[in-house]
């Protein structure tokens, strides 16, 4: 009988041979089909694995406009670390010229956001030794480079990075007189005056009073007591060194450390954008008296019902007015934002979820009689 069952067309099948005996059987003389086999079985080999590779990477590559696109849409979904690979993608698509530093500088800060420090040191390190990295170019990559060395833990490093970019071994870059040095990386008077002034800013900030002038200034002259000076170099000392040996140890390698620095980041944007917001609000003696004019009961007295006169309460007044006009400003701000995301408060938390459209609410869930 064939292999094949006439009546039907299909495969005639049976349990065969031992396999010893078919190996008996089938045998070849002089070995010869034995080595045909074998070039048979390599060739489907070539076939099936070493073809479809081909295939995969034959195909034609990308534009550039296409890379550049792609690239982008990336930044966009904040996808750092692979819009960083995807522009090194696109600088082997282009010719070399002025384009190349100023690619391999964003690939720099993309690889930055995604803490992929080494990386974004090498795309910096690159950029400079392009053909096309002007002296405006390396005067901004040279404070970057200084803070991806210490955020990758080189100490040493970050003083040399520094005595190169100064010329002058060991000496402050700004002449301000230097109160420590860690590593040979020198902190000066002028490092502790801006690192005060930030905290300022960050305090006003969370409080929702960027922007005030009146209070900033209160704030930093606070802040220039010799004892309160003391007390916050020796906080940013102990923050410093406990920190460098917490990188030491990999410590923000995990997920805990992870989280509470995307929410530190999330906070610290939102701080800084009423800032910049809060901050153009501006107030003359024309605003402040009109205010007053317009809110004179406010400030009677509580006993006599007596309103004081306007030059006496002027900075009172004025106080008052830049308040109103940054809670108006903040909430026209939110306003805006909920429009600009779709954001919709469907309730409230710890509140009752809303009965469904065309759903009636019980007379005694509503308020009424039992």
């Amino acid at each position: 009988m064939s292999d094949i069952d006439q009546r039907n067309g299909q495969p005639q099948l049976d349990l065969g041979k031992p396999v010893g005996k078919l190996a008996k059987a089938s045998r070849p003389p002089g070995g010869r089909l034995l080595l045909v086999v074998v070039v048979l079985q390599i060739a489907v080999i070539v076939l099936l694995f070493v073809k479809p590779a081909a295939i995969a990477t034959g195909g034609a590559a990308p534009d550039r406009d296409t890379l550049r696109a792609i690239a982008l849409d990336l930044e966009e979904r904040g996808l750092h670390g692979e819009a960083a690979s995807q522009w090194d993608l696109y600088l082997g698509a282009i010719p070399e010229g002025a384009e190349e530093a100023r690619v391999l500088y964003r690939m720099g800060d993309l690889f930055f956001k995604a803490r992929l420090f080494e990386k974004a040191a090498a795309a910096w390190i690159r950029a400079e030794r392009s053909p096309g990295c002007d002296d405006a170019l390396k005067e901004t990559i040279g404070p970057k480079m200084v803070d991806c060395l210490r955020q990758i833990g080189l100490v040493g490093e970050v003083g040399r990075e520094l005595a190169r970019r100064t010329n002058a071994v060991g000496d402050a870059p700004s002449g301000s007189p230097v109160l420590a040095t860690l590593g040979g990386e020198p902190f000066t008077e002028s490092d502790l005056d801006r690192l005060i002034g930030f905290r300022v800013d960050r305090m006003l900030a969370l409080q929702g009073a960027a922007g005030d002038g009146a209070m900033r200034q209160a704030l930093v002259g606070q802040m220039s007591d010799p004892k309160v000076r003391q007390q916050v170099f020796s906080e940013i000392m102990r923050t410093e060194l406990l920190s460098r040996r917490a990188r030491d140890l990999d410590l923000g390698d995990g997920e805990e450390f992870k989280n509470a620095l995307a929410l530190a980041e999330q906070e610290l944007l939102a701080a800084m954008l009423l800032e910049q917001e809060l901050g153009k609000i501006s107030s003359t003696p024309v605003d402040v008296e009109a205010y007053f004019n317009a809110h004179r009961q406010d400030y009677a007295d509580a006993e006599s019902g007596e309103i004081p006169d306007f030059e006496s309460i002027a900075d009172r007044v004025a106080s008052d007015y830049v308040a109103r006009k940054r809670t108006e400003l903040g909430e026209a701000l939110l306003h805006d934002l909920m429009a600009r995301y779709d954001v919709t408060i469907v309730a409230q938390p710890g509140a009752a979820p809303a009965p469904p459209t065309g759903e009636s609410v019980p007379d005694d869930e509503a308020g009424g009689a039992p």
